[in-house]
């Protein structure tokens, strides 16, 4: 009879033991996205630059409000850039909202706005020619 009750007590400590860390998880996932979410409002462009890099390990979707905002206000170009590789290249919801709609829009357009690569190769080689026309 104390086999039974030692199951269910070996049973019920595992049950709690596995409650606790997925709550222990979803703590350190939600501090995490605070702290990205802070990075981003950063006024150092290299911060906010760190923090689209690690958002890139975890996808985009939970922080569409911040990066919607982030985008309007944006003014160094290589954050711009990371921030247009993120939206076009990052892990994304299947779920569509205005301001990922929005934001795929924004990053479809300023890669739009880049020069093509054979026009940059071009380019670079007439600098190392020296040619200047």
């Amino acid at each position: 009879m104390t086999s039974g009750l030692d199951e269910v007590a070996v049973a019920t400590l595992v049950a709690t033991g596995a409650g606790l860390w997925i709550v222990w998880l979803l703590i350190r996932v939600r501090r995490e996205r605070k702290v990205l979410r802070e990075a981003l409002h950063d006024p150092d462009p290299m911060t906010r630059l760190a923090a689209i890099c690690l958002m890139e390990r975890t996808g985009g979707s939970p922080f569409t409000k911040s990066l919607r905002w982030r985008v309007q206000t944006e003014e160094d170009p290589v954050v711009r850039d990371a921030l247009a590789g993120l939206i076009t290249h990052g892990r994304w919801n299947r779920s569509w909202s205005d301001d990922s709609l929005e934001l795929r829009i924004w990053a479809n357009g300023h890669r739009a706005q880049e020069p093509a690569p054979e026009v940059l190769s071009e380019v670079t080689d007439r600098e190392a020619s020296g040619d200047r026309s």
